[in-house]
């Protein structure tokens, strides 16, 4: 089965730590093909595999199932994403880390920093999502998720905030109502990929964002 759809790219931020692992040798890895680049400084590639990665077996699909990754290599990072994270997570266990363990660390994002500075208007975004785990009301309210085009600037968030410990997060342009991206704890990144020119811009944006989290100080070392 080909599942090769890319209307949302879904991953992580991994870090380029490992001497000797590079684009050569990722598109040499076990069941990996090199396919076409997507954009400037970001590549496609085919994951071939004879385990169901989504549950296609469900449906009776038979194998093999090959499934689209995208990366985009910088110096220290890459951003390895798919039309889901868990194929992202079968290629890192699969073909990465056997040989690289290194290379397929994620980057930790300090998302409670973020939408902090975010809210104190000390960045170029806005908060378009916020999830968050509670502190002070026991088993009666252990989460609480916040969605809307502006989420900081309303009171009742910025009320709630000292009490929340944020795990995730969407950000968007103060010009453009169009989220940019979601990102989470875990380096996890996720963004929808529109059609036509329009996805060379959104892949930029996501090049801008990652760039302001580094130099902002939101990245951490991967585990």
């Amino acid at each position: 089965m080909d599942t090769l759809e890319l209307h949302r790219l879904s991953g992580y931020i991994l870090e380029l730590s490992e001497s000797g692992f590079g684009r050569a040798q990722f598109a040499a890895s076990h069941g990996v093909s090199e396919h076409a680049a997507l954009a400037m400084n970001w590549q496609r590639y085919n994951y071939k595999s004879v385990r169901p990665v989504l549950g296609e077996d469900v449906l009776g699909t038979p194998a093999p199932y090959v499934y689209p990754i995208i990366c985009r290599w910088g110096r220290e990072r890459l951003l390895m994403l798919s039309n889901h994270r868990r194929v992202v997570e079968a290629v890192l266990a699969d073909s990465i880390r056997p040989q690289w363990p290194a290379a397929s660390r994620r980057t930790p994002i300090k998302i409670q920093s973020l939408v902090e500075a975010i809210t104190d208007a000390g960045t170029p975004y806005r908060l378009t999502a916020v999830s968050a785990r509670t502190a002070g009301f026991g088993d009666d309210l252990r989460s609480i998720s916040f969605y809307g085009t502006n989420v900081s600037k309303a009171q009742m968030f910025r009320e709630t905030l000292p009490q929340l410990d944020c795990y995730l997060c969407g950000i968007r342009f103060p010009s453009d109502l169009t989220e940019i991206a979601r990102l989470g704890t875990n380096g996890f990144l996720s963004f929808a990929l529109p059609s036509g020119v329009h996805a060379t811009k959104r892949l930029k944006d996501v090049e801008e964002v990652v760039g302001f989290l580094r130099k902002g100080g939101f990245l951490g070392w991967g585990t």
